[in-house]
């Protein structure tokens, strides 16, 4: 674990981080604390790298006396500062509303004396955003820190949760955020990634063939494409970000954050406070359709533009050639009947 009783006596970590009441138990939320890292922190650095951050953070003192390969102290030590921000925003956010009430054998009531009243629901709200906000920014922080500083992490870079995929069209987050904001967020990044691979195989492989896709990956990775070759990516990659929007969106949101879709608007209360209000289904899909809209605009764009430089690319000839000059097009089928006879 990523915090201790022993360090939290009087919270000590603990408010590093939040500004809390030394009083606070930390066996109360100790519960939320181990769901937190199971759920976010170890889903995001992946196992190992979880398990070297915590056996640094047991015993840092004489971590220099491991054997290689580890991270240096100082490299950690930046790390699990990010991570305990990350993770106790995240405890409290998970554990709110039980950690708000007195539960016991008559039932659960709401914690609040003659000195102490209960927050109205609107103050309420204003906090579990705060830790929400907080709490998956700090997520975000975690994998920008790491992908800046991937060498000093070899653990982490062997992972499978390293945002870097150097053997992809789209290689980072802020790549994908110069088509549509995702505002960098590598979590939004990561999820992305399986509806891009649908992309690939259900939207652009039947359009330009398998073998010519992966020469266009091999000389982009390679860092050796042609002129002709970059224009035809740039069109892949336009194709990939707005179809795995218009696939994803429905989990992910219009204001797209790892956890949740929300428009802002304004309460009604005297605070003024801006609550986040879930989007409505009428929107969602409208902007799945634009997405939807956009790529497969951009797929007639790049087949236009192949044809017109047919023989800059003998590969894509081939495949064209063998689908009798017609290569598979895709009808968006959403609420509606097809009939094939």
């Amino acid at each position: 674990m990523l915090f201790k009783a022993v360090n939290n006596i009087k919270a000590e970590e603990i408010r590093k981080y939040i500004s809390v009441n030394s009083s606070i138990s930390f066996a109360s939320l100790l519960p939320y604390i181990e769901s937190a890292e199971q759920k976010y922190i170890k889903q995001i650095l992946g196992s190992s790298q979880y398990l070297e951050l915590s056996l640094f953070y047991d015993d840092p003192d004489s971590w220099g006396e491991r054997p290689e390969p580890k991270a240096a102290a100082s490299d950690l030590g930046d790390l699990l500062k990010l991570a305990q921000k990350s993770l106790i925003n995240l405890a409290f956010l998970d554990g709110f509303s039980v950690l708000s009430v007195n539960i016991g054998d008559s039932g659960a009531f709401r914690k609040e004396t003659e000195s102490q009243k209960s927050l109205y629901q609107y103050q309420e709200e204003a906090l579990k955003y705060s830790f929400r906000t907080e709490g998956f920014n700090s997520l975000d922080a975690i994998l920008e820190f790491l992908e800046d500083n991937i060498d000093k992490f070899p653990i982490f870079k062997d992972s499978d949760t390293y945002t870097v995929f150097k053997s992809k069209f789209i290689k980072t987050a802020p790549e994908f955020n110069k088509y549509y904001n995702i505002n960098d967020s590598r979590l939004v990044f990561l999820h992305l990634q399986k509806y891009i691979e649908l992309v690939n195989d259900f939207s652009i492989l039947p359009v330009i063939g398998r073998q010519f896709f992966d020469e266009l990956l091999t000389a982009w990775v390679a860092g050796e494409t042609t002129d002709p070759q970059d224009a035809v990516i740039r069109f892949i990659q336009k194709i990939q970000i707005f179809l795995s929007i218009s696939r994803g969106l429905g989990s992910l949101g219009v204001d797209i954050t790892y956890n949740g879709a929300y428009f802002l608007s304004h309460g009604t209360n005297s605070s003024n406070f801006k609550k986040r209000d879930p989007v409505s289904p009428d929107f969602l899909h409208t902007y799945m359709q634009n997405a939807l809209h956009n790529g497969n605009s951009y797929i007639d764009y790049m087949k236009d533009y192949l044809h017109e430089n047919i023989d800059e690319f003998p590969t894509y000839a081939l495949f064209y050639g063998y689908n009798e000059g017609d290569p598979l097009t895709f009808r968006q089928n959403t609420d509606k009947k097809t009939f094939w006879t």
